[in-house]
C-alpha cells in the first residue's frame, strides 16, 4: 500500500533517462560526421546497416514518446493519489469474493438515487478497515465510485462474452 512514483516524477525519470539520450543517440546517428566519427574505427557499418540502426533507436524512442503520452493522460487532473490503487483493490476483492463463491457476481444497490451497498460492496468496505486507509487524512476512504466502475465494466465483459459466444454459435 506504499504510495507509487507520481505521473510526474515518472514522466521526468523516463526524459532523462531515456527520451533525452536516445534523441542524442539519433541524432549523432544520422549525422554523417559524428556517425563516421565514431563508427568507422570501431564498426564498419555500411549505410544500410546504419540506417537500420537509425530505424531501431527511431522505434524505441515513438515506443517510450507513446509510453509517456500513456502516463499523462493517465495522471489528469481530478485523479487522487490512491485512485489506482483503490482500482486493484477492489479487484482483488473481487477475485477473492469469486474464489470463495464462484457464483458470486460484483454488484452495486442503488435504492431511490441512493446508493445502498450490495453484498460486493459491502466486502470492499469490510475488507478495506483493517487496512485503516483513510487514518492518515482524518476521513473515511469511499470506494463507491471505483465499485460502481469496476461492476461497469464487468458487466461490459460478460456483454462481450456473451455476443462473441453468440456469433461464434451461429457461425
Amino acid at each position: 500500500m506504499t504510495r507509487e512514483e507520481g505521473s510526474k516524477a515518472r514522466l521526468q525519470r523516463l526524459d532523462r533517462k531515456l527520451l533525452a539520450p536516445t534523441g542524442k543517440f539519433l541524432d549523432a546517428l544520422q549525422n554523417d560526421e559524428l556517425a563516421h566519427e565514431y563508427l568507422q574505427d570501431l564498426l564498419p557499418l555500411d549505410e544500410t546497416e546504419r540506417q537500420e540502426i537509425v530505424e531501431q533507436v527511431s522505434a524505441f524512442k515513438t515506443t517510450v514518446e507513446t509510453h509517456m503520452a500513456k502516463i499523462r493522460k493517465s495522471g489528469s487532473k481530478g485523479k487522487t493519489w490512491d485512485s489506482d490503487l483503490k482500482d486493484r483493490f477492489v479487484t482483488y476483492v473481487d477475485w477473492l469474493c469469486e474464489f470463495l463463491n464462484h457464483d458470486v457476481e460484483p454488484k452495486r444497490a442503488i435504492d431511490d438515487g441512493t446508493e445502498d451497498h450490495s453484498q460486493f460492496g459491502k466486502c470492499v468496505y469490510l475488507l478495506a478497515r483493517p487496512l485503516k486507509w483513510g487514518q492518515m487524512r482524518g476521513s473515511e476512504v469511499k470506494f463507491d465510485g471505483i465499485i460502481r466502475k469496476h461492476v461497469d465494466e464487468w458487466r461490459q465483459a460478460v456483454q462481450l462474452t456473451i455476443e462473441q459466444l453468440e456469433a461464434e454459435r451461429d457461425g
